[in-house]
Formats: C-alpha cells, structure tokens, sequence
C-alpha cells in the first residue's frame, strides 16, 4: 500500500511539473509571437525560442517558478532591446552619411526621409541617439567645416562660400560662422594669412 502511494505522489509531482513546464513553454509560443510582430528577425526569434525551450525540458524540476517566468520574457525584451538599437545605430549611421554626402545642398527632413526611407518623425531621435544632436545642427557643423576649408584653400568671396554652400544668404552665413568659430569668415581667412606670412618671415 505504502508503494502504491509512492507512486501516486510521484505520478502527481511529475504532472506539476509538467504542467509547469507547459505554461512556461505556452508564454514562450506567445513571446515568439510578439516578438516577430515587433520586427525581431525570425533567425533570432527561433534562437530564443529553441534555446528557452531545451533548458526548460532539461529541467528536472522546475524549482523556481516565478523567478522563470521573470527570466524568459527578458530574454525576449532584452534581445529586442538590443536588435532596436543596432537598427537605430544603423539608420543614425546612412543619415550621417547622406549629410556629409550632400553638406553642400540645403537639406530638408523631408529630403532625407524620401531618400533613406526612414519618417521624418523618427529621424531626429534615430540621429541624436547616436551624434547628441539634431541633423540641422550636424549639417551645419559640416557646411562650416566646408566654409573654413575653401576660405583657407581658395580666393572665392564670401558671397560666394555662402551660395556654394547653400546658405539663406550672406550675413546668414557670418552670423552662423561667428557663432560657430567666435570670428567672422574675413577674420578667419585673414588670421590664416597672417600666420602663413609669420611662418615665411621665420
């Protein structure tokens, strides 16, 4: 008699656990699930899934059940996390590269969005994420860099930096540049000047 109930309390054990077991791999189907319709890449989705599914079968005992039903979904969160901000790195890094490609034009969000097919809701936060700052502020960053190179290589006049460069107009461009460099592109150019004919006269 005692044998027999040996046997029940061990029939008994093994349903709860696998019942426990089941409910863990339910919740798993249905973060697979989610997971896809957020984007996650399938390959990646089924890593997950397999993965959490053969430690749970493993398990001979399910000994904590709550703190399982903590470790699987952050699994899922967790690999969505990072595969979001890989993506977002990713688009931060072609808008970077379409600002630079273009720092001549005056470009507009909705130029960049038409482009690289990301809304322009979402292309300041993708680009501040990775650089700390707007793509206007960027570009402008780039036009600057542009202006201070032709007015140290070339004898263009600053009206003309300013078209070449796309600038609203002239003074429009010796405010932005005095407000970048602490000088005006003149004083700029006339400090290069000056310090190439002090290296001569050495």
């Amino acid at each position: 008699m005692k044998s027999c109930q040996v046997f029940g309390d061990a029939l008994t054990t093994s349903n709860v656990i696998r019942g426990e077991k089941d409910i863990l791999i339910d919740i798993i189907s249905k973060l697979t699930d989610r997971s896809e319709k957020e984007g996650l890449p399938f390959e990646k989705v089924v890593f997950i899934q397999s993965v959490s599914i053969q430690k749970i079968e493993l398990q001979a005992n399910i000994l904590n059940f709550n703190g399982w039903l903590e470790e699987i979904p952050y699994a899922y969160f967790n690999e969505l996390k990072k595969w979001r901000e890989n993506l977002f790195i990713d688009k931060a890094d072609k808008i970077e590269r379409y600002l630079k490609l273009n720092s001549r034009e005056n470009i507009k969000l909705k130029d960049i969005s038409k482009e690289l097919g990301i809304s322009e809701q979402s292309l300041n936060t993708i680009f501040k994420k990775k650089y700390g700052m707007t793509t206007k502020k960027y570009l402008i960053e780039l036009k600057i860099e542009n202006a201070k190179e032709l007015l140290t290589t070339t004898e263009l006049k600053i009206h003309d930096i300013s078209e070449y460069l796309s600038f609203i107009d002239e003074s429009y461009f010796i405010s932005t540049f005095n407000k970048s460099c602490g000088i005006t592109p003149s004083k700029y150019r006339q400090n290069y000047i000056d310090k190439l004919l002090n290296k001569k006269s050495v």
